[in-house]
């Protein structure tokens, strides 16, 4: 907090540091990306999250909520159509000749990978 002329307030008014997480120590030598940290709660989080759904004293936005979201992570979200078209509703258009020749091998690539066999 900067106090009057940008000065940084005294130590008796700045507000405490928050608590560090067991869960997530510092540590120099193995950094943990965001996604790992989340994941070392997922076994707290669903349990919560079962907590709420059947909680009769929670709300009803609440509960529908957590179930929404145990289903989404048991049995994924449904899937959504999505259209694609051009201005006007026009099939899309790309001039694939203002390609270069590294987007062209990578496109290529692509193409060529295997997995895919669902065709045009």
């Amino acid at each position: 907090m900067a106090g009057k002329g940008g000065r940084s307030a005294s130590p008796e008014t700045r507000p405490p540091a928050a608590p560090r997480s067991p869960a997530a120590p510092r540590s120099p030598a193995a950094p943990r990306s965001l996604p790992e940290l989340a994941r070392a709660h997922t076994e707290a989080a669903i349990a919560t999250l079962v907590e709420v759904m059947g909680d009769r004293g929670a709300t009803a936005s609440a509960r529908t909520s957590a179930a929404s979201a145990i289903l989404d992570r048991g049995w994924g979200r449904v899937a959504q159509a999505v259209e694609h078209s051009g201005p006007g509703g026009d099939p899309v258009r790309f001039d694939m000749s203002r390609l270069t020749d590294e987007q062209l091998s990578a496109l290529e690539a692509l193409c060529d990978a295997p997995g895919d066999d669902a065709g045009p």
